[in-house]
């Protein structure tokens, strides 16, 4: 199984949810498909194919730190078995195949980048699902790593039949063979201890930049209220002072002074 990021992730902001969706490819060979019917599971005839799927995702620089999503299969897809178990052909939307293929997409979550950088979001860790109903049966399963598929297989006329596919990223090996397979999986009365897993950390499937926010841009100025004039960008100019009329002053008045002149008359030969 493979997880796909989707066409145009984009960018994220810090303090801001991020949402993406992306999408789960998976793949069931035809080796596979004859060894189910070895096992009792694929019918000779048509068997109609669904599947559930249970995906953790985990996210670096972002909370959560991790989210559980559910996707089923949509598509109609039938597994055709010849006589004897030869040929397994599937017929499905892309035609006529050996294998069965198909794309589901997940449903989105949301994250919220912590810092700027870089958002990563990837599968989680193996067992870091939690633990799960098992469909068909009343039990419930703890699966191992981070993508649980459960896969219904139904006969024409006949009962469904299901098989689980427990996935981890890693290397797996059988740690104690007397330990009998169980759909329980890593819990007590599963079959926890039978396997030794050597997990390791898958590369995410999305990485965007995380930037800081842009800052608002100011307020406009408040308009003038109504009537009156528009504020100033500065003090006002002082206003010119008009000069002030000064009335003539008037002339002072002492005491009336009569200057008397003494005249002289010449007569001839004779002065008076």
């Amino acid at each position: 199984m493979q997880l796909l990021k989707p066409a145009a992730p984009g960018a994220a902001i810090r303090g801001t949810p991020y949402a993406v969706g992306g999408s789960l490819r998976y793949r069931i060979s035809n080796a596979s498909l004859s060894a189910l019917h070895a096992a009792g599971l694929l019918a000779v005839g048509d068997n109609a194919f669904a599947a559930t799927f249970d995906v953790a995702l985990a996210a670096t620089n972002a909370a959560p730190a991790q989210q559980n999503v559910r996707v089923q299969t949509s598509e109609a897809v039938t597994i055709r078995v010849g006589a004897g178990g030869d040929p397994i052909t599937v017929i499905g939307p892309r035609g006529t195949t050996a294998d069965v293929t198909g794309t589901v997409a997940l449903t989105a979550t949301t994250w919220t980048p912590r810092a700027a950088g870089h958002l990563s979001i990837g599968a989680g860790d193996a067992g870091s699902l939690p633990i799960l109903g098992i469909e068909g049966t009343s039990d419930s399963a703890a699966p191992y790593g981070s993508v649980y598929a459960r896969v219904r297989l139904t006969a024409a006329g006949g009962a469904a039949r299901y098989l689980s596919a427990d996935c981890v990223g890693g290397r797996t090996g059988v740690g104690n063979p007397t330990i009998a397979y169980s759909e329980r999986d890593n819990q007590p009365g599963g079959d926890q201890g039978c396997f030794t897993i050597l997990a390791y950390l898958a590369d995410p499937f999305v990485t965007v930049p995380a930037t800081e926010p842009v800052a608002p841009p100011p307020p406009p100025p408040s308009p003038p209220p109504p009537g009156g004039q528009p504020p100033s960008a500065g003090p006002p100019a002082a206003a010119r002072q008009q000069p002030v009329p000064v009335a003539p002053a008037a002339t002072p008045k002492g005491p009336r002074t009569t200057i008397r002149s003494t005249r002289m008359a010449l007569r001839r030969g004779r002065s008076a």
